[in-house]
């Protein structure tokens, strides 16, 4: 998306990377996430080229997995289904094997999560949650987070959230959850978030979302190392500047980034 003026003037350095002149702008979350691509205005931030270019796989299969749930009440919701899942067996069919259902009846998909490609989705989620954390962060405290900053990253699913597998301290960071809105529509079923910073005694950001019904990013960046328990094989540790040659299909990229972020 062209970057305006304003943007360019208030962000002139990428908020992905912290590093790269701004290029261009990008909402965050992304139009796919949302209905119809209907979104509101808000949340739109300044971004170099290299950054921007691995968005696009990314954003599919988050947008993809935050329709697994509720389930659709709409032909219009209906039809947005059928159409992610289209997309998905399109261009993304090594992510679409994990999903059942939606491409053929407009229902919502179920997803079964195992083996590389396993590896793959979860890499391209802890990416989108990564992403999303940054951009919070720049919303937030005004500029982009420093280079010495680790980004700890996991999301939860609706069942593990059903089942109380979510801490409840990681719910208490959700006091005031905010949302996109314009004029009395916003766009609260389906995305929320939240924020906590504090900048006394080192600067500590922790973010959390959700995206209808279907996934929760739960973020922390800190400028230290920490101990962090990775969520199984879920979680992840980045710095800022990874989004730059990432590839989601990479699993041996993956474990690196996630080895990489847990250096000095």
């Amino acid at each position: 998306m062209k970057l305006s003026p304003r943007v360019r003037k208030e962000q002139p350095i990428c908020v992905y990377c912290g590093v790269s002149p701004s290029e261009q702008a990008d909402h965050c979350p992304p139009k796919t996430v949302f209905t119809g691509k209907v979104r509101p205005k808000g949340l739109e931030f300044g971004i170099c080229n290299e950054c921007h270019q691995p968005t696009r796989a990314i954003d599919q299969i988050a947008a993809t997995f935050s329709r697994l749930m509720p389930e659709p009440s709409t032909d219009a919701e209906r039809a947005d289904i059928w159409k992610y899942a289209q997309a998905m067996a399109n261009n993304y069919p090594d992510i679409m094997q994990l999903f059942q259902g939606g491409s053929d009846t407009g229902e919502n998909m179920v997803i079964h999560i195992s083996g590389d490609n396993a590896a793959r989705m979860h890499y391209a989620m802890n990416a989108f949650c990564a992403r999303l954390a940054m951009a919070l962060f720049q919303q937030r405290v005004g500029r982009p987070a420093g280079l010495d900053m680790r980004i700890y990253t996991t999301y939860y699913t609706a069942a593990e959230i059903h089942m109380g597998e979510v801490p409840d301290a990681i719910f208490q960071v959700m006091r005031e959850p905010k949302t996109l809105r314009n004029g009395r529509r916003d766009a609260a079923d389906q995305f929320l978030y939240d924020w906590y910073y504090d900048d006394e005694g080192g600067e500590y950001f922790v973010t959390f979302a959700s995206f209808r019904q279907s996934f929760c990013p739960f973020v922390m960046i800190k400028p230290d190392l920490m101990d962090f328990e990775i969520h199984g094989n879920k979680g992840a540790v980045f710095k800022p500047g990874f989004l730059k040659g990432l590839d989601y299909r990479d699993v041996a990229q993956w474990e690196e980034r996630r080895r990489e972020g847990l250096k000095p």
